[in-house]
């Protein structure tokens, strides 16, 4: 009985130990190890912040008045003169008295700007001076006379000459309500000249050409 059980029995011992590494593998559980991939942040460029700043257009306040482009002194043209009121003005003036007449002598630059006959605005303080003289000597006669220096043709001078004696009329009739009737005007263009416009070498002579540019007011006294 026991011959017979014997081999059944090492055949069952064989199988298990056999069945054993087997169960063995199969219920051993394999790890592959996971590769870790190193996660590689890439900062992002940070976008630089540009702060705009609101214009702020300033205020400006403009007066209400107009500004002349020129500084032009207020004056004012007295109805009547005092003897003590011409002798001032002719001393600032620097008139030349003779025992008929007194003459004035006014500086063209100071009246016009270079090569216009438009009386500036800023030689009204100059003119005025010039209406008080004429105040003093009411109904008395007055010549105006234009000179230029020769620089330009003599026609255009003689011509120049004219229309700034004219100029200086219309601005004593419109402003200083001189009578019309009393006054008349010239031109002499450059052939009257008190200062050489050229120098000995023949070299020009700025100085004395500005002398010669002139407008000159005479009254006839008797």
């Amino acid at each position: 009985m026991k011959s017979q059980l014997l081999p059944g029995l090492i055949l069952v011992m064989v199988a298990g130990i056999w069945s054993f590494p087997c169960a063995a593998q199969q219920n051993q559980t394999r790890t592959v190890p996971t590769q870790t991939v190193p996660t590689v942040t890439v900062p992002s460029a940070p976008t630089p912040s540009v702060t705009v700043p609101n214009r702020t257009t300033p205020s400006v306040a403009v007066p209400n008045k107009t500004i002349p482009s020129r500084y032009v002194p207020t004056v004012t043209v007295p109805v009547k003169v005092v003897p003590s009121q011409v002798r001032e003005a002719k001393t600032q003036l620097r008139a030349i008295d003779t025992r008929t007449e007194t003459r004035i002598v006014l500086d063209a630059d100071v009246l016009f700007d270079f090569d216009k006959d438009n009386i500036r605005p800023d030689a009204a303080a100059a003119l005025v001076k010039v209406a008080i003289v004429l105040k003093g000597y009411p109904g008395k006669p007055v010549r105006i006379e234009g000179y230029t220096d020769s620089m330009g043709s003599d026609s255009y001078n003689l011509d120049l000459s004219r229309r700034r004696a004219a100029a200086v009329q219309g601005w004593l009739l419109q402003n200083a309500r001189i009578e019309n009737g009393r006054m008349r005007t010239t031109g002499f263009g450059e052939s009257h000249p008190v200062a050489p416009n050229a120098n000995p070498d023949g070299s020009d002579n700025p100085a004395g050409r500005q002398k010669n540019r002139r407008v000159e007011i005479v009254v006839r006294r008797v």
